[in-house]
């Protein structure tokens, strides 16, 4: 890297994250095209992701606002972090476990009765 851009992303470290996110995308939104048997079935299958098929959502509506704390916790300040550590450090490890079991409890509730068919079948 030249300089001039190293300082561009010591001014601006969102831009390198957002330039990067929107690589990200285009790349897979242009893989659809790619994999696609033709561009009237990409059009089929994006028209899809877009008005959700007709179909009813499958995921229970406490998913989002979960998905949302995870991604959330990716960015919390490390003191934020270090407090949260030491929060629940203090209860114990009974208590730990109990937090753990309820967690994981909770996931296979919200899991699906069958599991999703393989995805590369066609490729």
């Amino acid at each position: 890297m030249e300089k001039r851009e190293v300082a561009c992303l010591a001014r601006y470290p969102l831009a390198h994250v957002v330039g990067w996110a929107v690589t990200f995308h285009f790349v897979c939104f242009a893989w659809i095209f790619f994999r696609a048997p033709s561009i009237e079935v990409a059009g089929q299958f994006l028209w899809g992701v877009w008005s959700d098929n007709g179909t009813i959502r499958g995921a229970p509506w406490i998913v989002f606002p979960l998905l949302a704390c995870g991604a959330l916790t990716q960015v919390l300040p490390a003191d934020a972090r270090a407090a949260t550590g030491q929060a629940l450090d203090g209860y114990g490890r009974v208590v730990r476990i109990g937090i753990n079991f309820v967690l994981l409890y909770g996931l296979l509730v919200m899991a699906p009765s069958r599991s999703a068919p393989f995805i590369y079948f066609q490729f």
